[in-house]
């Protein structure tokens, strides 16, 4: 194992576009992806209305596995990125991604039934499972420390302009003008993306020093990179004993990395519960429900200008305050927020007027997203990608992002359910209610890796096991 502290420190200027213009073309794949989510919330109110000009009409049962599907795909992405990801590489796995997000935009061009609806959601939900379980990882390890915050949450937040301009462009294209403009970004990513290196990390856990160097030389911008790629072997090898399946699991239970599994675990189940894969779906119909006097379509585009807005002071505050800072703030947040939704429904039950109480759902859902975006949505991209050692690091991202989906397909198909068998305001409740624990959890679970390259997290973690 090579020393690190046997290499001489020279004090150089760090030149970070060459990351920053990486992160900006996986934006178009993003974007895109976003997409796939912000094309739910009006067409489905447009497929489920009597009155719309939809050639495909929903029942409540069929809408409710439009929304839902696309959580099994996320299922099958996650599963099938695990090999992929370690013997192709990151780059390859996320070019690959692209492939079901083209037949998702393709199958709906051809839609005439609800069973291409099905396989277009599906289709969606795969390529988003590959693409969230690579992603991060990637970009934690191109980027430096001072950014890599940063740099993980513009992508994300690439994601929620994505569904503004879905949630635009709905209520006035056809579904086939569409799914015709969802193919440019696609095209784009992959034109780009090809031309770029693959991860230092992914080159050195092939023993592939010679690409590892010059993939670190084109990320860093310089030529003397000996100390980085001394602390990456380190890394590297200190983690890579088997590269085995069984082994990778064995390493899971690991102390450290079974901590991180936990945390990771947790921090998704909060960010679910918060509403992330099923407020932002339903919005239009929560919105008809809530009485407001405004178009449920204004409310769901303005609530999409205020996530990218919060998207955007999160990556600036992200390397700045930490994130547990971020974390607890927008987890009470998000709960103080579901319990204000949850009174204004208890309101309505009543017998107060709705046009009196037009103000309370409009300020609440958008306080709602602004907290949710501002931590609970964009961290645990962050935390995967710094919390676990180099040979699980692609297990811990595809059992990260398969909890992620188990419980997004449990909330979304159970949320209709949920609203039939008690009345709305215990719903937002129960779900401010689990939210709300995120707070202490945080505080005394989760530790703060602002700032800290992936040796000194590791150690950390061991510190506080």
């Amino acid at each position: 194992m090579n020393d690190v502290n046997k290499v001489p420190i020279k004090i150089v200027k760090n030149i970070y576009w060459s990351q920053w213009l990486v992160a900006s073309i996986a934006c178009l794949l993003l974007i895109d992806n976003g997409l796939t989510t912000g094309w739910v919330s009006p067409y489905l109110a447009r497929m489920t209305s009597s009155t719309s000009d939809m050639k495909i009409k929903l029942t409540d049962v069929e809408a409710s596995w439009v929304v839902s599907i696309f959580n099994i795909g996320r299922i099958i992405g996650t599963i099938i990125t695990v090999p992929m990801q370690d013997i192709i590489g990151r780059k390859k796995s996320l070019l690959i991604s692209s492939v079901p997000l083209f037949f998702t935009w393709i199958f709906f061009t051809i839609a005439n039934s609800v069973s291409w609806i099905y396989a277009a959601r599906l289709c969606g939900g795969i390529s988003s499972g590959i693409l969230w379980s690579v992603l991060a990882v990637l970009l934690g390890e191109i980027a430096d420390p001072e950014i890599r915050g940063a740099v993980i949450f513009l992508n994300v937040n690439a994601c929620s302009v994505g569904t503004l301009i879905g949630n635009i462009m709905g209520p006035y294209v056809s579904l086939e003008v569409f799914s015709y403009v969802c193919l440019i970004p696609i095209i784009l990513f992959v034109g780009l993306f090809i031309l770029l290196p693959d991860s230092p990390y992914y080159y050195m856990e092939r023993k592939d020093v010679e690409n590892a160097e010059k993939s670190l030389k084109w990320y860093r911008r310089r030529e003397d990179v000996k100390k980085e790629l001394c602390m990456i072997q380190n890394y590297v090898e200190e983690s890579v004993a088997s590269n085995t399946f069984l082994s990778k699991v064995q390493e899971m239970w690991q102390p450290g990395n079974r901590k991180s599994a936990m945390i990771l675990l947790s921090v998704n189940l909060f960010m679910n519960m918060a509403g992330v894969n099923t407020l932002n779906l339903y919005t239009e119909i929560i919105m008809k429900r809530s009485g407001i006097s405004m178009t449920p379509s204004t409310v769901v585009i303005v609530i999409g200008v205020v996530i990218v807005l919060a998207g955007m002071m999160s990556s600036i505050f992200v390397d700045r305050f930490g994130r547990k800072s971020l974390l607890i703030a927008s987890s009470l947040g998000v709960a103080v927020t579901h319990a204000l939704l949850g009174l204004h429904f208890l309101l309505l039950s009543i017998g107060y007027d709705s046009n009196d109480l037009t103000w309370l759902p409009i300020i609440t859902m958008i306080l709602l997203n602004v907290f949710l975006y501002f931590g609970l949505y964009p961290i645990p991209s962050a935390l995967v990608s710094e919390m676990f050692t180099s040979n699980v690091k692609t297990l811990a991202s595809f059992g990260t992002a398969f909890s992620s989906s188990i419980f997004a397909f449990i909330i979304s198909k159970t949320f209709q359910p949920f609203l039939d068998v008690v009345e709305e305001h215990y719903v937002y409740w129960t779900y401010g209610a689990i939210v709300f624990l995120g707070v202490p959890y945080t505080y005394f679970c989760i530790p703060e890796t602002k700032g800290k390259n992936f040796l000194q997290i590791q150690e950390l973690l061991r510190e506080k096991t």
